[in-house]
């Protein structure tokens, strides 16, 4: 990550990006010592490569260490929040260790880092373009009193149409994030751009003054991921 050059490769889908990113990089970290951050969509299309390059690794008759780091939605074994913290133990742990290994973690994983540590010793592969302006749009009949518990507005200065949209519960955020019910799991997604350090959230004024408990109102939530500083 040294230094602020970026390439790309420009291809159709099924043209072998993925599998050039998977030889590239156990070539690096077997035989020059690099350390790679593969930084995908989801992690299914992380399970995928994972299997892929387990195999070729296999194949080709090398050492590389590889690791995997996601969220698996289970309360007892990992959640949102604690990925964080494992992809930042892993990184200054990888500190210590001189040769080459594969790191595969996801975009929002990778975009919620407060900081990565020792930055300049990785190179990053982002498998697809990331989402970087979340949406979130709710029907809301008598979840609002939730939503309201949820987060908090203030105002947006550069736009007096818009509120920005702010964690008022840090803790029932988290729970949101964590339980695995249909009443929080409605506001899963909006709860992990909240407490993304680098998202900023916002909805219409108008539309937020609308909600009630008993009201039939729809909101819509407009995010935007900024520079999470990894590079910088």
């Amino acid at each position: 990550m040294s230094g602020n050059t970026i390439n790309y490769v420009d291809a159709i889908c099924g043209a072998g990006k993925t599998h050039g990113a998977i030889l590239y990089a156990i070539d690096q970290a077997a035989n020059h010592d690099a350390k790679i951050a593969i930084i995908q969509p989801s992690r299914e299309l992380i399970l995928q490569t994972e299997v892929a390059m387990t195999k070729q690794i296999r194949s080709m008759g090398v050492e590389v260490p590889l690791t995997t780091i996601y969220s698996d939605d289970d309360i007892t074994q990992g959640d949102y929040v604690s990925v964080s913290t494992r992809i930042q133990d892993h990184l200054k742990k990888a500190a210590e260790i001189p040769t080459g290994q594969i790191l595969i973690i996801t975009h929002a994983a990778f975009l919620s880092l407060p900081h990565w540590h020792c930055k300049d010793s990785w190179e990053i592969i982002i498998d697809e373009v990331p989402n970087i302006a979340p949406f979130h749009r709710y029907e809301l009949e008598e979840n609002s009193d939730l939503l309201k518990n949820l987060a908090r507005i203030e105002p947006d200065r550069g736009s007096p149409a818009y509120n920005k949209v702010v964690v008022n519960d840090r803790e029932l955020v988290e729970k949101a994030i964590l339980l695995n019910n249909d009443v929080f799991g409605v506001f899963r997604d909006l709860a992990k751009n909240l407490i993304n350090p680098h998202a900023d959230i916002y909805c219409l004024k108008g539309q937020w003054d609308r909600l009630s408990s008993k009201g039939n109102d729809s909101i819509d939530f407009f995010g935007v991921v900024g520079s999470c500083g990894l590079c910088l």
